[in-house]
């Protein structure tokens, strides 16, 4: 969020990353290295239970980014 002071009234301008609340780049950094880990986990070894804890870590991911987002907002 960004302050503007025109004339006396302060205008505020919001990105859309900040309406909607989410990061962009760790969204797109948990969405390569889900992918990478996907792929990885596919093609470079036969185990699937690889691709079922890439996908619960990279959820995680998402969700503790969210979060820190949210409290850098509430904090600054």
């Amino acid at each position: 969020m960004r302050i503007y002071e025109r004339k006396g009234k302060i205008e505020f301008s919001y990105t859309l990353l900040e309406i909607y609340g989410f990061p962009i780049w760790s969204g797109i950094k948990s969405l390569l290295s889900f992918f990478f880990y996907f792929f990885f986990c596919a093609f470079c070894t036969s185990r699937f239970y690889d691709i079922e804890n890439s996908i619960r870590i990279n959820i995680d991911l998402i969700f503790i980014t969210i979060i820190r987002y949210e409290r850098n907002i509430v904090y600054n």
